[in-house]
């Protein structure tokens, strides 16, 4: 493992990272999602839907899945350190997901070059079936762009 001078090596960092944007933004804290795993440019986050994530079916809408999604996106971007905000996204929705089963959401970094960066999510259930995709462009935002953490919401 790479480390720095400071002794912390960079996957551990990573997750700190990670943890800290989680365990810091309240949509995801009300939405119950945790970290899995975080190392460098790629993290897996879980979900398990309550019955308020339901759409008129009966089964998990696709805004928490979107949300699910979004946020693994989120958290692989700036686990490198690099304050970075979503630019485009695209999400196909592909099998239902059912209130009360599990989902982990994977992202992995497919290019990071200068302040932009590619990004693939696949949401899956526990049992494996793959229930979204979605591919996240980032932005990295200029140093004196960085987020100003203002309670518990962020303000650029």
């Amino acid at each position: 493992m790479a480390t720095t001078g400071g002794g912390e090596d960079e996957a551990a960092k990573a997750r700190r990272r990670v943890e800290d944007t989680v365990y810091g933004d309240p949509m995801m804290r009300s939405l119950g999602i945790v970290v899995e795993e975080a190392e460098p440019g790629r993290v897996v986050l879980s979900m398990t839907p309550t019955p308020q994530t339901a759409n008129w079916y009966g089964i998990v809408h696709g805004g928490a899945i979107f949300t699910l999604a979004d946020s693994a996106f989120g958290c692989a971007s700036v686990s490198r350190g690099e304050e970075t905000v979503a630019n485009h996204c695209h999400v196909s929705f592909l099998s239902p997901g059912s209130v009360g089963e599990q989902l982990f959401a994977t992202a992995e970094e497919r290019y990071r070059e200068g302040r932009n960066g590619i990004y693939d999510v696949t949401v899956r259930t526990a049992g494996g079936r793959i229930v979204a995709e979605l591919r996240g462009w980032s932005r990295g935002l200029p140093p004196d762009r960085a987020p100003r953490i203002v309670g518990n919401a962020e303000t650029v």
